[in-house]
Parts: structure tokens; sequence; C-alpha cells
């Protein structure tokens, strides 16, 4: 028997957490997943979308449908209550892709009955809507701060409802202001327009915002390594901007992150028209996710991820401020 095969035996865990507390004063927390080789109790399904704005526009928003069947009806009511914590981990169990793909706030949750008999519950989640509509600054700053102070400060005035994590927060250039000014608003608009000005991209994640430009790339965040070993699936597609990829279901994508495609994975180009010239593909195949896609189906055939790379010397997300 070979002892090279790897072992892609699927894996997630679903963990809802409750704002209310109980009597006894421990959090509600409802977990569901699949550990090990047998069947998991119940079937959930996902469809998981993570992208950058383009920049100067309101957006980056990080969205997932996550369909549980057959839920019994105890659990069902502690679930659908808006504003419970969503965290879903799913990958494979050799543990090398596995980890979470989705973490933010219940928008709505719907549920309808399939088939007569078969009843599905769809938490519908959204990350940066709340925080971005319920959120609303009036706020005043004098000249001399930078941007990032400005951001900072701005999230942490006390009419703020939903405190936001700004570590993830950095100006290549920090402008600074020559005057005081005024912000009265919801709070988004000021961080796409500084982010615009800065000619970054600005999106959102788990109680947190996030402006960085595309190119900036952190040096504890390695490079993915992308090959059909590990788990390329067809042929990639060239866009107008880099490449669409298809692989197995891989958790360790991240926004902005570099992947490289290895020498054995061939890129279906466009198709050369007269007068239209395609994107120049990187010429060591190098290029930054700009969108993630991750969808599964726990008893079905489905367990992919989906990741959108641009080419940063030529991509419109990374050169044009107007997007």
């Amino acid at each position: 028997m070979p002892t090279n095969i790897q072992n892609w035996g699927r894996i997630w865990k679903l963990t809802v957490t409750g704002v209310p507390i109980g009597a006894d004063g421990v959090q509600q927390q409802i977990i569901a997943g699949s550990d090990d080789w047998t069947p998991e109790a119940i079937r959930i399904t996902f469809d998981v979308k993570q992208s950058l704005s383009p920049i100067g526009a309101v957006g980056g928003y990080w969205f997932a449908d996550i369909a549980i069947y057959n839920l019994n009806e105890k659990t069902t009511n502690i679930i659908l209550q808006q504003g419970m914590t969503v965290k879903l981990e799913a990958g494979y169990k050799n543990k090398v892709s596995y980890g979470t793909i989705f973490e933010g706030t219940l928008f709505q949750p719907t549920w309808e009955r399939i088939d007569g008999i078969t009843e599905k519950l769809t938490l519908h989640c959204i990350v940066g809507l709340v925080e971005g509509t319920n959120n609303f600054v009036s706020y005043n700053t004098r000249a001399g701060l930078t941007q990032r102070q400005i951001v900072s400060q701005m999230t942490k005035t006390p009419n703020i409802a939903y405190p936001l994590d700004t570590s993830n927060v950095k100006f290549e250039n920090d402008i600074v202001a020559t005057r005081g000014e005024v912000y009265f608003n919801q709070p988004f608009d000021y961080f796409a327009d500084m982010a615009a000005q800065d000619t970054s991209n600005f999106w959102a994640t788990n109680m947190a915002i996030n402006i960085r430009q595309l190119a900036d790339q952190d040096s504890n965040i390695p490079t993915l390594q992308i090959s059909q070993q590990s788990g390329l699936i067809g042929t990639p597609q060239q866009t107008q901007d880099g490449v669409d990829i298809k692989m197995l279901l891989d958790a360790r994508p991240i926004l902005r992150q570099q992947f490289q495609l290895q020498p054995d994975a061939v890129v279906r180009q466009i198709p050369r028209i007269q007068g239209n010239y395609p994107t120049i593909l990187d010429a060591k195949g190098i290029y930054h996710i700009i969108a993630i896609n991750h969808v599964g189906d726990s008893r079905g055939n489905e367990w992919y991820t989906y990741l959108t790379g641009v080419n940063s010397a030529f991509s419109r997300f990374g050169l044009q401020p107007n997007g």
C-alpha cells in the first residue's frame, strides 16, 4: 500500500456564542462539528465571501450564509437571536488547511421546510454592516494629528456603540491634518475617504477595521505556495488584473496575502483580440489576494476555496485611487 498519499478527510466546527447571560451566569454557546471519523450529527452547508473594497469605496464586508439542517427546536430557539457571534472553522484532517473561515455577528436567521420533512435554518451573517451603520461619530479633532491618530481616536469616542480594533490600520503616507476638523456621520465613510487619500484599501473583519495598501506585505505572513500537490483544482483563469483559481478548501488564505503559483500550474490565458491587450501575468506567478470565497457541504461534493489574485504592478485595485 502506498504510504505517501495524504489523507484528505474533511473536518469542520461551528460555534455560536450567545449575547444573553443565563441565571447561572454562563454565556450560552452551541458547538457542532466533525472531528473524527464518525459521521457528524447534523449537516451544514456554507458560502463565505470576503473581499477588499475598491479604493475610495465603502465596502469590504465579510459575508457568510451558513445553513444547518434538522436542528432540534430547543437549539433553534437559542440560535434565533440577532447579535450572536458565529464562528466557522473548516478544512481537512491533515490540519494544514484547517482554520477559521468566518467569525462575526449574526445578522438575520431564517428557516424553511424543504420537501416536507427537512428543516433548514440559515444564519445570514455580515461583518461590517452593523459596525458601520449602527456606529455614529460626533467628534472634532485638532490640527497636527496624523490619519492613524484620527482613526484610532475616532473608534474610541464615547458614542461608538461597537468598539473597533484598529491594529491593522496602517497609512503609508499618514497625512498630517493642517487644521482641526469636525466629524459627524457614520465612521466608515470617513475611513474610506482617508484610505483613498493614502491609495489604500479598506475592509472589515470581526469588530475591526483594516486599512492597508495592497503592496504593503507583512513579513510575518508567508507567501502561500499553490500547486496541484497542495490542492489546486483545474486550470487557473487569467483575468484583466491577475488570475482566478479553485482549490480544495483551505482556511489559510487571507486578504492581501501573496500566493505563488508553482511551475506545474498552467494558466488559461485570455485570448488576444486585435486592439485589446490582456494583463501581463506575473513572471514568478506571485499575486495578491483581493477576494476569497469558501463553499462547502458537509455531506455533499462541495468543499472548495476560490481565490482572486491580482498582479500588483498592473492592478486597478493597487494603483488607481478611484477604484
